[in-house]
C-alpha cells in the first residue's frame, strides 16, 4: 500500500491509516515505520528537500557595513545611452544607490562601486549573484585591495 501507483508514499500516518482499514497484526506501527524509512524514493525527497543550507539573518550594526548589488535591464536605452541600472544597497538603512550604466562590464560596475565609496565608505562586505562582471578578475582585484569581504548568491 505504501509503494502504490495509485497514490504511494504518503508517509507514515497516510500509510498506517490505509493499511489499518483493512488489515491488523502485532507491532504493525513498527513495520510500518522501518518500511517507510527504508524506502529509497521517499528518503530521495527527503534529502532533496534538507540540502539547502538554512537561511541565517544577516545582522549590521552601522551604516554601509554590509552592501548588496545587481543589475537591472536590459531596459530602454536612454537619451544618454544607458541600457541598465546598476544597484546597490545597505543592510543596515535600507538607502539604494543607482547607477544608469550603458553595459554590463567589470570595468563600468567596479568604476560605479568606487563611486559609491567615494560618497559612503568602504563596506566590510559585498554581495551580489555570480555575474560575470562581479566575478571578474578585476572587480575581484579592487574587492581584495579594499579589503571587502565578497559573499554570492547560489546558482
Amino acid at each position: 500500500m505504501h509503494d502504490s501507483d495509485f497514490g504511494g508514499h504518503f508517509g507514515c500516518i497516510g500509510t498506517t491509516g490505509k493499511i489499518e482499514s483493512k488489515y491488523y497484526w502485532q507491532s504493525q506501527h513498527k513495520h510500518i515505520a522501518e518500511y517507510i524509512e527504508n524506502c529509497l524514493k521517499c528518503q530521495s525527497k527527503i534529502s532533496s528537500l534538507m540540502s539547502t543550507a538554512p537561511l541565517q539573518p544577516i545582522i549590521t550594526s552601522r551604516r554601509f557595513q554590509f552592501v548588496t548589488c545587481d543589475i537591472l535591464g536590459p531596459l530602454n536605452t536612454t537619451v544618454r545611452g544607458a541600457k541598465y541600472i546598476l544597484v546597490f544597497m545597505c543592510h543596515f538603512t535600507k538607502w539604494v544607490e543607482i547607477f544608469p550604466i550603458e553595459n554590463m562590464e567589470a570595468s563600468t560596475v567596479a568604476n560605479c562601486f568606487i563611486e559609491l565609496i567615494c560618497r559612503h565608505g568602504v563596506p566590510e562586505s559585498l554581495h551580489s549573484d555570480q555575474g560575470r562582471n562581479f566575478e571578474s578578475n578585476l572587480f575581484k582585484e579592487v574587492l581584495e585591495l579594499l579589503y571587502v569581504h565578497k559573499l554570492r548568491t547560489k546558482p
